[in-house]
């Protein structure tokens, strides 16, 4: 008879609120790897799961405030040391949001600057059809992009975690344009951010 090779341990670690609301609804909060929380709410015995929300940073605030006034004043038969577990999984969270992969395999390409405002532009190629713009404007960084023949993007703020992957990329596969070097330093104090907190 063959023996059966093993194969390695896989961990996955997660962590679930939950609460009766009502008389027949159970509302959950889940945490997943990659440090979403969502919420839904579900009829006891019913169908399906019912609507799942993502939790965005206000919602979180909010269920802190929550888990922290039950520590203070936990019910009767309520597992405290759980609930303090998963205040700090919400903290964390605030404090410093999931890794992104957002500028993995960019192409860097040149950078323009605007010197009588203080701007640098550097352009990026992410993928076959896609391109677009990092703006560092005095350490504040912001990212559009668009297909190759669409209209420009909309300008949105980067991350502590979006800068951290822009630093990865110049440091991966360091760009031509020197410039790119003053927006990586520029990244690299933002993210840094993240972490001091």
């Amino acid at each position: 008879m063959a023996q059966v090779q093993a194969r390695p341990w896989q961990a996955v670690v997660r962590a679930q609120l939950t609460r009766g609301v009502g008389v027949d609804q159970i509302e959950e909060i889940d945490t997943n790897a990659e440090g979403l929380f969502t919420r839904r709410l579900r009829v006891v015995t019913g169908p399906g799961p019912g609507a799942i929300e993502v939790l965005n940073e206000a919602r979180l605030r909010q269920l802190l405030d929550e888990l922290r006034a039950e520590t203070e004043a936990p019910p009767p038969g309520v597992d405290i040391a759980g609930i303090e577990a998963f205040a700090d999984l919400i903290e964390d969270a605030l404090r410093c949001p999931p890794a992104s992969r957002l500028f993995d395999g960019a192409h860097l390409g040149s950078v323009t600057r605007d010197e009588s405002r203080g701007v640098l532009y550097g352009h990026v190629a992410i993928g076959f059809d896609v391109i677009g713009t990092v703006r560092d404007h005095r350490r504040v960084l912001s990212f559009e992009q668009q297909i190759i023949t669409g209209p420009t993007g909309v300008y949105r703020p980067l991350s502590p975690a979006d800068c951290a992957s822009l630093v990865a990329a110049i440091q991966a596969n360091p760009p031509g344009d020197a410039g790119w070097q003053e927006i990586g330093r520029d990244a690299a104090a933002v993210a840094a951010s993240c972490a001091d907190d």
